[in-house]
């Protein structure tokens, strides 16, 4: 599986900081990522870039598919969500951990690149 290191999955990466998650499903070897944001802030935000970009660098390259988008009025949220077997790899690779936030730290890939750098930061905040 060929992993994309590019300003584009920078930018992922720091989306995911804020308001991602790779958690595993229960009784499956499934992991699941879900992308969210606020229904009626950002569903525009979503349906313009992050869901075209999402799908650009990482669905259709390895999945073959779009993303799968999620949404709900109660709860106020709209995003994307996949799950997979093969996503938690890909995902790690980038620096996207599994399980619970805890403690987050810029991958060095990003790190050592000062556009990617900038990137990250402004998408983190």
């Amino acid at each position: 599986m060929f992993v994309k290191r590019n300003a584009n999955t920078a930018e992922l990466v720091g989306l995911s900081f804020g308001d991602g998650g790779l958690t595993h499903r229960r009784n499956s070897k499934r992991m699941k990522f879900q992308l969210r944001g606020d229904l009626r802030e950002e569903k525009e935000n979503y349906d313009k870039t992050i869901i075209p970009l999402f799908n650009k660098e990482i669905m259709l390259p390895i999945f073959k598919r779009k993303v799968g988008i999620v949404f709900s009025m109660k709860k106020n949220f709209y995003g994307l969500s996949v799950e997979s077997t093969k996503i938690e790899k890909y995902l790690n690779y980038l620096g996207i951990p599994s399980g619970v936030k805890t403690e987050l730290y810029i991958p060095r890939w990003i790190e050592r690149n000062s556009l990617f750098k900038k990137i990250i930061n402004i998408t983190h905040k």
